[in-house]
């Protein structure tokens, strides 16, 4: 409603205006219209001229959000009236009898449909007699002073300003007469619940409901404004902060008692069917007894019950069988359940912003990501968050108790969403991400995994055992320690641990991760990936720590080729089954484990793979350095906290290493998150260049160190290469030949164009490209002629025979 409708504008001289919005009632189905403060959308008391506002500042209060509707209150200082006609709407669509009647007597006054649309408010002028307020029968209330109406404009007609004084009277006397309840309930007292009502049979069992229901309605019976800040828990049991903000004492008092009395009655009248006599036992089981009581016993409190009796409209129904009496928090534990406490039956919008405060729904998965980092479908999110009748709408009329469909399909608050999902580290866990007019969610959720200040002696032998040499074990432990100090910084190389099979390279593993937690951890089967090729790599995402064990990969380079996008990139395409590729987050870094030296091939070049050769290359080896025996078994019990390390708690010896390596300092030019972004050169780096040659580069190896006719002296002739391999069938595609010559340190002749003779040349008795070792000293030889015949020279038998040994690597002085 932007503006006044003509019929309302008199309402607009006095600045009584307030917003309002909706809460579950305690009537089944049914939602109870709440004051709130325009000037922040808390909810406020109707009654209190500081929440009042003009007509414009409430219109605009909606507009901001702070409030569903505008409501007037009546008060003493304006001439205004207001006949509320409930069920006013007959099934037919005409208007009821009653309603028609009390709009022709109040001809002129203004009218409008009311919110559920069923119902009139008529609202004029005029003095106002005393009188009742309700006619329950009738399904009518009058009132001119400390009340609300929400108004809407709806079809509105007439003129608030209209005088009906004489009307008034007589409808007054009619069905309003003062001191009556029309209807509403007892006039005298009662012993037994109202026709119709169902209350539990046992007091113990409606005070379990009454408490486990949160009703926050019945106190809005007296003035017709509760704050909602208020439960049948916090009266029954006396919360003085919630009873003293809902009920401030102007006596310096905690609060206003008679209020708290008042509205402890009224929820009492209606889950006891509007029984006198068991509210009156009821409420002296209550905190809020007090000496009045019994100072006044003779009519304070029967009155207050009588009048609550008197107001309550409804009463509970199919309430009269016991519940089954709840489990005891013993019986809950040992079942594995949790107990809810204080909860209620429905879920306002207001509970649903606290209850999926951090939800976000993913698009891209059809899944809702939650706050603990789990990304939740249907029915496990109905699962984890269900429970409630959740309020589907502004009016409360639509109910569900789906968890999915309250949180995305809401009408009244949009869930928050996004396209896809990404996980950085760096940002903000829970963060929405704009990103090429998408909005991603970062999904890292901080975590911290076990620490303990301890000595790490036992650990550091191990990693002293398996690398002797100083300077490999401060590349690794620097490594490590830079992995668990960073998580999300993509590494640009990963170590590679070879050795024998038992002596402690997976207590590496475990290690890293225990400190990087194993919900960021994913251990690949390496054999499976290289033989299948690495599909379904959506692992991938969501992981800072990659572990493989027992790699052997010599024959397949292939793979390791592929794989090096993952040791290096920080975005890779990804598919998951069932969903489409798509390119995600790369934050993984890793440690590859083998038995065998040749496990994972690398050459002169490479920069993604720090080789690590153990000293314990075979089983005597173990026995050698004290492995053996109780070295092991007592290690493992260190590091798990089992057997004689038990009284230090599960992983005990894991907490230490992980404290250790949170504490230590990466030396600088191995920090792969600073200085070091290649593989450092380490003691086992040429021992695994020799390994890593494949058959054919084995057997050119054999024929240089021979000294054969077209690989002698520093040279290499393609026609010797092809007649090798062809007589060992090997097969190397001539594309990938030049390549392997150069794994081998040799190339084409540099004044040779594309490393080409001119001239048939001997041995070969054809045009070879012929290849030199880099830093031989024929490569100065610039005329191709002469470059042939140093070749020819240097393949005959018996010549320059000191330069064979040192074609791999000597120093040539011809």
């Amino acid at each position: 409603m932007d503006l006044l409708p003509p019929a309302l504008v008199p309402l607009a001289a006095w600045p009584q205006f307030v917003t309002w919005r909706l809460v579950p009632s305690a009537r089944a189905g049914k939602m109870d219209k709440l004051p709130v403060s325009w000037r922040d959308g808390k909810l406020a008391s109707s009654m209190d001229p500081a929440g009042w506002g003009t007509f414009e500042q409430c219109r605009d209060a909606v507009h901001a959000g702070r409030g569903q509707g505008i409501g007037f209150v009546f008060t003493e200082a304006d001439p205004f009236w207001f006949l509320d006609i409930d069920g006013a709407l007959q099934p037919n669509g005409q208007w009821s009898p009653l309603a028609t009647d009390l709009c022709r007597r109040f001809a002129g006054a203004a009218v409008e449909v009311s919110q559920s649309g069923t119902g009139l408010h008529i609202i004029g002028s005029g003095t106002v007699p005393e009188h009742g307020c309700k006619n329950v029968a009738h399904g009518l209330e009058l009132y001119h002073r400390w009340r609300f109406v929400a108004l809407t404009g709806v079809h509105a007609s007439g003129n608030a300003a209209t005088d009906h004084t004489p009307t008034l009277a007589a409808t007054v006397a009619q069905l309003f007469p003062p001191g009556a309840k029309a209807g509403a309930g007892p006039d005298e007292w009662t012993t037994e619940p109202v026709e119709g009502a169902e209350p539990p049979a046992t007091d113990d069992d409606l005070i379990r409901r009454a408490l486990a229901s949160g009703d926050r309605s019945a106190a809005a019976a007296f003035g017709g404004d509760a704050s909602g800040t208020v439960t049948f828990r916090d009266l029954w049991e006396g919360n003085d902060d919630a009873l003293a903000a809902r009920w401030p004492s102007s006596t310096g008092d905690g609060y206003d008692r008679s209020s708290a009395d008042a509205a402890l009655a009224a929820h009492l009248a209606f889950w006891t069917g509007k029984n006198c006599e068991r509210i009156r036992d009821l409420m002296y089981r209550s905190a809020l007894v007090r000496d009045k009581w019994e100072l006044r016993g003779d009519y304070y409190l029967p009155r207050t019950i009588l009048r609550a009796c008197g107001v309550s409209t409804e009463v509970v129904k199919g309430a009269s069988a016991p519940l089954p009496p709840p489990p005891d928090a013993a019986q809950a534990e040992a079942a594995g359940i949790a107990l809810r406490e204080g909860t209620t039956e429905y879920m306002g919008v207001d509970g649903q912003l606290d209850h999926f405060r951090g939800c976000v729904y993913v698009r891209a998965d059809d899944r809702v990501y939650t706050p603990d980092g789990d990304l939740l479908n249907q029915s496990r999110f109905n699962a984890t968050y269900g429970g409630y009748q959740f309020v589907l709408d502004p009016q409360g009329q639509k109910f569900t108790t789906a968890a999915w469909e309250a949180f995305t399909q809401n009408r009244v608050y949009q869930a928050p969403r996004c396209h896809a999902l990404c996980f950085r580290p760096e940002q903000p866990s829970g963060a929405l991400v704009p990103e090429e007019g998408r909005v991603l969610l970062n999904t890292y959720v901080p975590i911290e995994t076990q620490r303990i200040a301890g000595d790490a002696s036992p650990f550091l032998e191990l990693v002293a055992k398996l690398l002797p040499n100083e300077r490999d074990r401060a590349i690794l432990l620097s490594y490590m320690a830079s992995l668990v100090q960073n998580p999300g910084h993509k590494f640009q190389w990963w170590p590679v641990l070879q050795g024998t099979e038992g002596n402690g390279k997976t207590a590496i593993l475990r290690v890293l991760s225990f400190a990087v937690g194993n919900r960021y951890t994913h251990l690949v089967d390496p054999q499976k990936m290289a033989q299948r090729g690495i599909n379904f790599n959506g692992w991938i995402q969501g992981n800072l720590f990659v572990g493989l064990e027992e790699i052997h990969v010599a024959e397949r380079r292939n793979f390791l080729e592929q794989f090096k996008a993952y040791v290096t990139n920080d975005r890779l395409p990804l598919e998951k089954k069932g969903v489409d590729e798509f390119t995600g987050d790369n934050r993984v870094n890793g440690i590859m484990l083998t038995n065998h030296r040749d496990g994972v091939p690398i050459n002169v070049d490479s920069r993604r793979y720090a080789i690590f050769y153990t000293a314990q290359q075979t089983a005597d080896d173990l026995v050698r350095d004290g492995m053996d025996g109780r070295y092991f078994p007592d290690f493992y019990d260190w590091l798990y906290g089992r057997h004689a390390y038990a009284q230090h708690g599960p992983n005990y010896g894991l907490a230490i290493v992980n404290d250790y390596l949170h504490t230590l300092e990466p030396v600088a030019e191995f920090d792969p998150a600073q200085l070091c972004v290649r593989a450092p050169e380490t003691t086992s780096t040429a021992a695994a260049l020799v390994a890593s040659r494949g058959r054919a580069e084995q057997e050119i190896v054999e024929a240089i160190e021979q000294g054969r006719p077209g690989f002698a002296n520093g040279w290499i002739s393609s026609k010797a290469v092809d007649e090798l391999l062809d007589r060992i069938r090997a097969n190397v595609p001539r594309t990938k030949r030049r390549e392997m010559l150069q794994r081998l340190g040799y190339d084409y002749h540099p004044h040779l164009p594309d490393g080409r003779v001119n001239n048939v040349v001997q041995p070969d008795n054809a045009k070879p490209r012929l290849f030199i070792r880099l830093g031989h000293l024929v490569g100065n030889l610039t005329e191709p002629a002469a470059i042939a015949k140093r070749y020819q020279q240097d393949q005959a038998p018996g010549s320059h025979d000191d330069l064979a040994a040192q074609a791999l690597g000597g120093e040539n002085n011809s």
